[in-house]
């Protein structure tokens, strides 16, 4: 069984730093949460392929949190603004 789900984005905006606000750490805590009123206490980037990504999110009692763990397979930037990640999630 395939338990893909690809995700496609259409954000306008400056093209290297709408790619930098979904790509870097500490931009992404700064934005990037699971629901309103929840936090994204960190983000981790590596940028390459084979690089991880992790991204934490807290509920707003601070009682459960999960954490997303993958990995870039594919970086086409700057020739195109996309990337590729295999991910996979974690309740805590």
């Amino acid at each position: 069984m395939d338990n893909r789900l690809t995700v496609k984005e259409t954000v306008k905006g400056d093209i290297e730093r709408v790619f930098n606000v979904f790509t870097d750490g500490d931009e992404l805590v700064n934005w990037y949460s699971a629901s309103p009123g929840w936090t994204t206490p960190y983000a981790y980037s590596e940028l390459t392929p084979g690089g991880k990504l992790i991204i934490a999110f807290k509920d707003p009692d601070g009682e459960h949190s999960f954490e997303y763990e993958g990995y870039y397979t594919e970086i086409n930037y700057p020739e195109e603004s996309n990337i590729n990640l295999e991910m996979t999630g974690k309740l805590k």
